[in-house]
């Protein structure tokens, strides 16, 4: 029986919570896979997610992504089994009839037990999702191993067929080291292959390279292989559609509008010029700056239950260092924004972003400060979203180029777009305010500027004017080590008449303080004594403190 069934309770698209619950469900498997380094779990988890993200997208054809992928079987695969003996594993703790029996056990997974011989290779483990992905590279040479043929420690011969085993011919799959479009030392030409795939399945073959990606991640990390496969996993779709010249379409939005969703925030007391060029004045250390991008995607798509591909983009801007990540889930969008709000308010976002961090030990030797920590202000972290469109899945028109910033481009790095501004620059505006700035300057495109001033009866704080801000890959940015100019009014003298309080402090412009105690002759009636008040946008906070002749509590009491 099919998964999809339009009149039954079979179909898993009729209700959103089906897929909701396969990807929490998924994020929990996962996770105790890693934490009792259970292989099955892991990719069972890893399968769960994919699941709930892409089965309910369509493509063209009315089809569901994932009938392409998850197909149930009444029966499970049988497999050639010859009992061990417990003479040939001396010191395995696990029951020897469950090495090798075709069913991967987390108890047997260990050099003492050979590793349950061939039992925790995704093929084995899945092998109804392995023959989808090992047709969707249309190369019958997918299952053979891209080394020698090799063997476990028990002679075993390990790693010799299914898709997460790959070859050395098998050019056609996008992650193979060697993979090209268009080839003149080989007879095989993996545009004709994508081209024909991409007519079967349209923006469905997107899902497709992401599962056998997270399949070739989780054997190639299989213990019982004498040296990890080659396989360039940091590949993204998007590099394949540069390289390829085609369209994916990943999130099946056919070339409507969709909605991605970003989160920025701010690493103080991070040196940005270190992290990105290796350079400041004369210290100069490796640039760290891909692999903390790879980390803050590792660590928000853990966080949010999306897949780190999903994670599209990580932009770095100076300011100690500011990070805005692009998050891309099509029409899961609502609900990851969701998830992201909860995640902030909770603090949760920020524990998980912090505990990212903490395995970048390297990291502190990037910090301006040595003698502080790398911090991370919550009131500086946002979220919002922008309206992206790309092309229809196609095999004939190519992908536009990505952002700068964008993951996984390889070679192309160096030449991605950068992303036009919004129209508005964004400034600070206090409450029921008029117009506070004047911004003169015209365009949008990476490169332009604008000039900021402040209207007669306000003044800037914080920053001289007029300033000057750029447009950059996005984002408008003050001069380098300055912030964004603030218009205020000043205060004039504060309005404590009367001889109730003893005023100290100078300064009538934004941010100007006093403070007020209780004079002689005096007792604090009701308040804190002293009490500091400050110069808002022109007004002076009210005190509460209250000052009393004779009466009340003694000062300080």
């Amino acid at each position: 029986m099919q998964p999809r069934d339009r009149n039954g309770a079979l179909d898993p698209c009729v209700d959103p919570c089906f897929t909701l619950v396969a990807r929490r469900l998924g994020e929990v498997v996962a996770d105790r896979g890693v934490k009792h380094n259970d292989p099955h779990d892991k990719a069972m988890g890893s399968l769960l997610v994919s699941y709930g993200r892409f089965f309910c997208q369509k493509n063209d054809n009315g089809r569901y992504c994932g009938e392409y992928l998850f197909q149930y079987r009444d029966t499970r695969n049988k497999v050639s089994y010859i009992p061990a003996s417990k003479r040939d594993y001396p010191d395995c703790r696990c029951p020897v009839e469950y090495i090798g029996d075709g069913a991967c056990d987390a108890i047997c997974f260990n050099a003492a037990c050979d590793y349950d011989r061939e039992d925790c290779f995704f093929r084995n483990m899945f092998p109804h999702v392995d023959e989808r992905l090992a047709q969707t590279t249309r190369l019958d040479t997918i299952t053979h191993s891209l080394m020698s043929p090799s063997a476990g420690s028990k002679g075993n011969p390990v790693y010799k067929e299914g898709v997460s085993a790959g070859a050395d011919d098998a050019i056609c799959s996008p992650f193979h080291p060697n993979f090209s479009c268009v080839r003149t030392d080989s007879p095989i030409n993996c545009k004709n292959g994508i081209t024909a795939e991409l007519e079967d399945k349209g923006c469905c073959l997107g899902p497709l390279y992401e599962v056998l990606r997270e399949a070739l991640r989780l054997d190639s990390g299989h213990p019982a292989l004498p040296s990890p496969p080659k396989w360039q996993l940091d590949r993204s779709l998007a590099w394949i559609e540069q390289k390829c010249a085609v369209t994916l379409d990943r999130t099946c939005a056919h070339g409507l509008r969709r909605q991605i969703v970003k989160t920025g925030l701010t690493l103080d007391n991070l040196d940005y010029d270190l992290v990105v060029d290796g350079v400041n004045g004369t210290k100069k250390l490796p640039p760290i700056d891909k692999a903390l991008q790879l980390v803050m995607q590792q660590t928000v798509a853990k966080a949010l239950g999306v897949l780190p591909s999903d994670v599209i983009e990580v932009r770095l801007w100076p300011g100690s260092v500011h990070i805005e990540m692009a998050v891309d889930v099509g029409a899961h969008a609502k609900r990851v924004k969701q998830r992201l709000k909860v995640l902030r308010e909770t603090g949760k976002l920020g524990y998980a972003i912090r505990d990212g961090l903490a395995d970048m030990r390297s990291l502190y030797e990037y910090r301006l400060a040595k003698d502080d920590n790398i911090s991370l202000d919550p009131e500086k972290t946002y979220i919002t979203t922008t309206d992206r469109v790309t092309p229809k899945a196609s095999s004939s028109e190519p992908a536009p180029l990505p952002f700068k910033g964008t993951i996984g481009m390889g070679e192309f790095q160096k030449s991605l777009a950068k992303e036009d501004c919004p129209d508005l620059v964004p400034l600070d505006v206090p409450e029921e305010a008029g117009q506070v700035y004047n911004v003169t300057g015209r365009g949008t495109r990476d490169g332009s500027t604008r000039t900021i001033t402040c209207t007669p009866t306000y003044e800037p704080v914080g920053a001289t004017i007029p300033q000057t801000v750029t447009c950059d890959n996005g984002r408008w940015l003050p001069p380098r080590n300055t912030p964004f100019v603030l218009c205020r009014k000043p205060c004039k003298e504060p309005p404590y008449n009367g001889t109730q309080y003893l005023i100290s402090g100078v300064g009538e412009d934004h941010g100007s303080t006093r403070t007020l105690s209780c004079n002689d002759g005096f007792v604090r009636a009701q308040g804190k004594d002293p009490e500091t008040v400050k110069c808002n946008n022109g007004k002076w906070a009210t005190p509460g403190l209250v000052c009393e002749v004779g009466v009340g509590c003694p000062k300080g009491g």
